[in-house]
C-alpha cells in the first residue's frame, strides 16, 4: 500500500464510507444519553461528531424508551449527560479527556515525549512546516482537533451525495519547490486544470457559469449593462497574484 497509490486511495474510501454510513445510521461503540439543551452533551456530541466517532444519542427530552436505559445503568438526574462506552463502561457528566481514554482514541501517544516542535492544526500549512522541520532532522509532533488532517484541502460530504472541497483548488498555487521538496507528485498530487471558475444555479433554473472568456456572455443573460464589469478586476489579478507570491516566499 505504501507504494501503490491508487490501491490505498480505494482502501481509505472504503473505510471512510463505512464510517460515514455508521456515524448517517447512528451506529457505533458509544453511546451518548444526554438532553439537546444540556451543554454538557453539547460539548460531548460536538466531539465526537468533530473525530468522525460513531455513536447513538438517546434524547431525554423525546426518546420513549429513555427511562428504562436510565434504569437498567441506574443513571440519576445530575449525572447527565452519560457516556456508555462498548456497552459496559458508564462515564457519568464525564470530561472530553474520560471519553477520549474510553474510547482508545491516541492510545499511541507518549505524553511523557518530549518534541523539539509542536504544531498546534494539521492543516495544508501545518503539515507543510512539520514536513520541512522533520526533514531538518527536527523532532515534531503536530496535534488536531479533528479526526481527519489537511483543512481547507479536505474534500468532505457536506450533503448525502455532494462532496467540496473548501478550497482543494488552491493547491495549485502550492510554489513549485514546496512540490520539489516534498515530492508531492511521488506521492499522488495531482493538479486538474478547472474548466469552469463558479456555476452558481438559480431557483428558477437558471445559471451563472463564470468560466473564462464565456463569463461575459453568460452575465449578459442576466444583465448587458454588467456584462464588462469583470474587466477592470481581471486586469489587475496578475499584478496582485505577483504581489502575494513575493509576500510569501520572501
Amino acid at each position: 500500500m505504501q507504494t501503490d497509490v491508487e490501491l490505498s486511495e480505494i482502501i481509505m474510501r472504503a473505510f471512510i464510507l463505512r464510517r460515514l454510513e455508521l456515524i448517517a445510521h447512528g451506529i457505533g461503540d458509544a453511546v451518548l444519553v444526554g438532553s439537546a439543551h444540556s451543554p454538557g452533551t453539547l460539548r460531548i456530541k460536538e466531539f465526537l461528531t468533530r473525530n468522525g466517532h460513531p455513536y447513538k444519542f438517546v434524547d431525554l427530552d423525546n426518546d420513549p424508551d429513555s427511562q428504562e436505559m436510565l434504569d437498567q445503568f441506574r443513571i440519576s438526574a445530575g449525572d447527565i449527560p452519560v457516556v456508555i462506552c462498548r456497552g459496559s463502561v458508564v462515564l457519568r457528566n464525564p470530561t472530553i479527556q474520560q471519553v477520549a481514554d474510553c474510547l482508545g482514541l491516541n492510545p499511541t501517544i507518549d505524553r511523557t515525549a518530549v518534541c523539539d516542535v509542536v504544531i498546534i492544526g494539521a492543516g495544508h500549512n501545518g503539515l507543510t512546516c512539520a514536513a520541512y522541520l522533520g526533514m531538518a532532522g527536527l523532532k515534531v509532533k503536530v496535534l488536531e482537533r479533528r479526526a481527519i488532517v489537511g483543512g481547507a484541502a479536505v474534500t468532505e460530504e457536506f450533503h448525502p451525495g455532494f462532496r467540496n472541497s473548501v478550497a482543494a483548488y488552491a493547491v495549485s498555487l502550492l510554489n513549485p519547490k514546496v512540490i520539489a521538496d516534498l515530492r508531492l507528485f511521488d506521492h499522488g498530487l495531482k493538479i486538474v486544470e478547472r474548466r469552469a471558475q463558479n456555476f452558481l444555479p438559480a431557483l428558477d433554473g437558471s445559471y451563472l457559469l463564470m468560466a473564462q472568456e464565456h463569463t461575459e456572455s453568460n452575465i449578459a443573460k442576466f444583465s448587458e449593462s454588467i456584462a464588462p464589469s469583470p474587466r477592470p478586476l481581471n486586469a489587475r489579478i496578475p499584478a496582485v497574484k505577483l504581489a502575494a507570491s513575493l509576500m510569501l516566499v520572501s
